[in-house]
Formats: C-alpha cells, sequence, structure tokens
C-alpha cells in the first residue's frame, strides 16, 4: 500500500468551527500534534489499519481504506 492522507478535523459541537491546538495522533506516534487554526491535522500512513486518537480518545480504529476522509471530530 502507498502513502495515504487522511485530514482530521476537530470541530466545536455546537457552532461547527475548527479547534485549535487540539492533540490529534496515530497509533505508534509518539507525540501527538496539534491542530493548526481551522482545527485540522494531517495524518500520514502507508499501513493498511489506523487507529486515531484526539487527546487520548479514540476516534477511529479500523481499516484505513474505509476511514472517514476528512474523519471529523466533535468537541
Amino acid at each position: 500500500m502507498g502513502l495515504t492522507v487522511i485530514k482530521v478535523i476537530v470541530v466545536d459541537q455546537k457552532s461547527k468551527q475548527g479547534i485549535s491546538g487540539v492533540g490529534v495522533k496515530k497509533y505508534g506516534d509518539k507525540d501527538y500534534t496539534k491542530t493548526n487554526k481551522q482545527g485540522i491535522v494531517n495524518l500520514t500512513t502507508e499501513n493498511s489499519d489506523i487507529a486515531i486518537y484526539v487527546n487520548g480518545v479514540t476516534q477511529y480504529d479500523g481499516s484505513v481504506s474505509e476511514c472517514p476522509n476528512p474523519l471529523i471530530v466533535e468537541k
């Protein structure tokens, strides 16, 4: 499998606006990457499966090909 980019967007549950500074990472990453001003982080993987965490909570765990892209997480 080639390199896949998954866009994760963290938005406010009420306003649907992006939230900056939220920690996002995939399984195997040592550190969290913070969302930008629009609430976006791009994760890359060459694996066929991925687990994505937002502030330590699993938001997706499964096949890369079935992962919503963008993966929108409401907080």
